[in-house]
């Protein structure tokens, strides 16, 4: 229950059964469960397992990945978007916290903004340094000096990606063929890595929505 009042304010805590938390500037009123089962079926089941996993997903990259949620569900937080968002890809996935590798995050929504998707071509993408280059149309419409691109890459065999990130420079966004190169070294073990690229404004305010992809060294 979401509520209004001069009484309780921004209060929280617990009285009874009820608990009074603040999320997004609402105050929540939560019933606790005087009863509680652990029903197994099916469907519930496949339920836990999806969040069981896309919580793994969010205690290894979410760190890197929460600032990049600028549009999020209805009184959700960035975690609650995501696991909302990748629902359906989580349940279709077989990857435990044992066997995780970063091709498991093939097709996993990074990021969610309301800028769209950056558009960028990797075109250099090796154990040294990593090049893409972006749509000049686009980067002038929708990015400014002092925003940041940011860059989420690993070997799709291991189990832990590299994190690096550029500003937006005026020659950048002059450029009619803007390209941004991230030295990052990699300890790759194969010939794919799994990355995710997107665009955050300087104030925080603003993303790009980008999903987890593939790119051969």
């Amino acid at each position: 229950m979401i509520i209004n009042s001069l009484l309780i304010g921004k209060g929280k805590g617990s009285a009874g059964n009820i608990t009074v938390n603040q999320l997004k500037g609402q105050t929540i009123l939560k019933q606790k469960a005087t009863m509680v089962a652990n029903p197994r079926t099916d469907a519930q089941v496949a339920q836990r397992d999806m969040v069981s996993k896309a919580v793994y997903f969010w205690q290894l990259f979410g760190n890197v990945l929460k600032s990049g949620w600028t549009s999020l569900l209805p009184f959700c937080s960035e975690y609650n978007t995501f696991v909302s968002v990748n629902s359906t890809h989580f349940k279709g996935t077989n990857f435990t916290k044992e066997s995780f590798r970063n091709t498991d995050s093939v097709g996993v929504t990074a990021t969610k903004g309301r800028l769209g998707t950056l558009l960028a071509t990797p075109e250099k993408i090796n154990s040294d340094s990593q090049s893409f280059t972006l749509n000049a149309t686009q980067l002038q419409r929708i990015a400014k000096v002092g925003d940041k691109v940011k860059l989420l890459i690993g070997d799709e065999i291991q189990d832990s990606m590299n994190y690096v990130e550029i500003l937006v420079s005026a020659s950048l966004l002059a450029s009619s063929d803007p390209t941004v190169n991230f030295d990052n070294p990699l300890d790759a073990s194969s010939t794919v890595l799994v990355y995710a690229l997107w665009l955050e404004s300087a104030d925080g305010k603003e993303s790009t929505t980008s999903v987890f992809n593939t790119c051969l060294i």
